[in-house]
């Protein structure tokens, strides 16, 4: 299967790296940081002879492209992208979902019936050292067998 990490952050993209590297059932990691590396991975292209992600983990805020002055909160537009063509997706935060930057998001998540955030707890004004990448990853697991089962009973 193909997965596509989205992630800017430094220490994060290596955390992300080291995590997935070489777990069971990838054939194929895809670790990028900007919304402009990422939007090929969610469509299939014969002409590119690429095929779409599997499923998907991004962080919330990364910019859209390198030479960007300014991170955007871009998952929300990766998780409506994915919603729409079916790509199981996960955000992943070192925030926490009810401070100011993320609470609209989560509000908007829960009202599209979006998997919830994964991020730091219970720390509101703090971010995490660490991503919890094994959450995102059970939880990508989760959706993806779930899409699964919808697709061999042929449920829309």
């Amino acid at each position: 299967m193909k997965i596509l990490i989205i992630e800017d952050d430094p220490k994060h993209f290596a955390d992300a790296n080291a995590f997935f590297f070489g777990r069971e059932g990838i054939t194929e990691l895809v670790v990028v940081k900007t919304f402009d590396d990422a939007r090929p991975h969610l469509f299939d292209s014969e002409y590119l002879k690429r095929k779409a992600a599997d499923g998907v983990i991004s962080d919330v805020t990364f910019p859209r492209w390198y030479l960007s002055k300014k991170p955007l909160q871009i998952g929300v537009a990766i998780m409506s992208l994915c919603q729409k063509r079916g790509i199981p997706c996960v955000l992943n935060t070192d925030g926490y979902h009810h401070n100011d930057e993320l609470d609209w998001i989560c509000t908007l998540g829960r009202e599209l019936d979006w998997p919830e955030i994964v991020d730091c707890g219970n720390h509101p004004d703090q971010r995490i050292e660490t991503k919890d990448w094994d959450l995102a990853w059970s939880t990508l697991q989760e959706l993806m067998a779930a899409k699964a089962v919808t697709t061999a009973v042929g449920a829309p």
